[in-house]
């Protein structure tokens, strides 16, 4: 596999599906879809954790995080990792309000991400990949960013096959043209 790592957000917390019903995840659908990645394609992983984590309660995280894209809010983060050592990075990340959650954006503004291959996997509740490839290509300038990957979170262990099938594609793939 090309020189790869896998950067992702997660939350683990109260979700609800779509029937509304709650569930309590002790590991966020993200982190499940990029461990599972990671291990498919022998790569390390990364987790951006914010200093402040959200709340566990899945209203208040949800109003949280929407206060916070709404003032764009780049949440402080617990620790880095600088991803100047690969070519390839899979950014795996939940589908908040039809795009990244802030975490995300205060990492990629911490790094420069020129000429890497970026390929974006949103893990969502039905509600698909949403704007977060448009914003993700506002937020790496340089980047050759690749067409994005979605999974309904809960759907994942029924698709991690054609996931995979996806990611292995999007690593062999030749680099988009700027």
């Amino acid at each position: 596999m090309p020189n790869a790592a896998v950067i992702f957000f997660s939350h683990r917390a109260e979700t609800y599906d779509p029937e509304r019903t709650p569930r309590t995840l002790t590991k966020g659908y993200a982190e499940i879809v990029a461990r599972r990645i990671a291990s498919a394609i022998d790569a390390p992983t990364f987790q951006v954790i914010p200093e402040r984590d959200y709340s566990r309660d899945h209203d208040a995280c949800m109003s949280q995080a929407r206060k916070d894209k709404e003032e764009g809010v780049f949440p402080e983060l617990l620790y880095d990792m600088d991803p100047i050592d690969f070519k390839s990075i899979l950014l795996v990340y939940p589908n908040w309000f039809g795009s990244c959650p802030m975490p995300v954006f205060t990492y990629l503004s911490h790094h420069s991400f020129e000429g890497k291959r970026v390929i974006p996997v949103c893990v969502h509740d039905g509600k698909g990949i949403g704007q977060t490839e448009k914003h993700l290509k506002a937020a790496l300038p340089g980047a050759r960013l690749l067409k994005g990957i979605s999974t309904r979170g809960k759907d994942f262990p029924s698709k991690e096959t054609e996931l995979l099938s996806l990611v292995r594609e999007a690593l062999a793939a030749p680099l988009p043209e700027e």
